[in-house]
């Protein structure tokens, strides 16, 4: 009887902490995100970044587009393409629809430090065009007929 009570207390305890540090986050995360939507990147970097770094795909997502446009968009940024990529695969790794097609451009093109690769751009359209992307859609339709039933095969069948 012991055990279960301290059993459920401690998960309640999780339970609680865990919801404190999201809301705690949520906050941060809404006020980096309007830092970012009026264009200023240097508040939005200094909120955001830590975020990001904790795993936020969302986040991981905004600063990377905070290096590669730089002061061009975001006021207090400097450009950084190797950041920039490396912010975005994470972002897309973690399963942002957006940082996914951005990724399958970039083997498309070549840009942000990763090389041309057919097979990683369809892997990364096919990922963003199944989480309903429209520009990967458009994309991957270029170079996979069928792509609605051929993307999943690419994705299980996909070795990095």
């Amino acid at each position: 009887m012991l055990l279960k009570r301290f059993a459920f207390s401690f998960i309640f305890v999780i339970v609680f902490l865990t919801t404190a540090i999201y809301a705690q986050d949520s906050s941060q995360f809404q006020q980096g995100n309007k830092a970012f939507v009026q264009g200023d990147g240097q508040s939005a970097l200094k909120i955001l970044l830590p975020i990001a770094d904790a795993g936020n795909r969302d986040a991981q997502y905004m600063v990377a587009r905070m290096y590669e446009m730089g002061p061009v968009m975001y006021k207090g940024v400097k450009a950084d393409m190797k950041k920039s990529g490396k912010y975005y695969m994470m972002a897309a790794k973690g399963g942002n629809a957006e940082a996914q097609f951005k990724i399958g451009f970039c083997y498309h093109k070549g840009l942000l430090g990763y090389p041309r690769n057919e097979n990683k751009r369809n892997y990364w359209y096919c990922k963003g065009a199944l989480q309903g992307n429209e520009e990967a859609v458009a994309n991957i339709e270029m170079y996979l007929s069928n792509w609605k039933s051929k993307c999943p095969d690419v994705v299980l069948n996909y070795k990095e």
